[in-house]
């Protein structure tokens, strides 16, 4: 845990209430923290040091309960996340929490408060499909 918070940021005192729990079927450690700060340091790390070797590693922020995620497709490729979040994350789309592409593709994760995903989103002025 002591390598992580480090490559973090994060002081003893700050980490506290942080868990660290193994899943060695999976063969991940799944982090969970009260604090968004830590959260989103954590979310940062590529890389922790154990002993004097480097290890590569993927974290990310997981999503809240009581969210889903939907797809769109077909959307300009050109488009950077953060105009992605502006043209989906509106008043028109209350349920829209984030937009992400994957990738480099011209397809577009959602991700809805509720259980629910609807039909269809507004982007920009365009209404456009939205499936699980």
């Amino acid at each position: 845990m002591r390598a992580l918070t480090m490559a973090a940021g994060i002081t003893e005192e700050a980490c506290k209430q942080d868990v660290l729990c193994p899943n060695p079927m999976q063969n991940i450690y799944v982090l969970t923290t009260p604090a968004v700060k830590n959260a989103e340091a954590y979310a940062k790390v590529n890389q922790i040091i154990l002993v004097t070797k480097q290890h590569a590693i993927a974290a990310y922020v997981a999503a809240p309960e009581n969210t889903c995620k939907g797809v769109v497709r077909n959307i300009d490729a050109h488009l950077t996340d953060i105009q992605l979040k502006e043209l989906f994350v509106t008043e028109r789309n209350p349920s829209v929490l984030e937009a992400k592409r994957i990738k480099t593709s011209t397809t577009v994760v959602l991700h809805f408060q509720g259980m629910q995903v609807p039909r269809y989103v507004v982007f920009g002025m365009c209404l456009v499909k939205c499936s699980l």
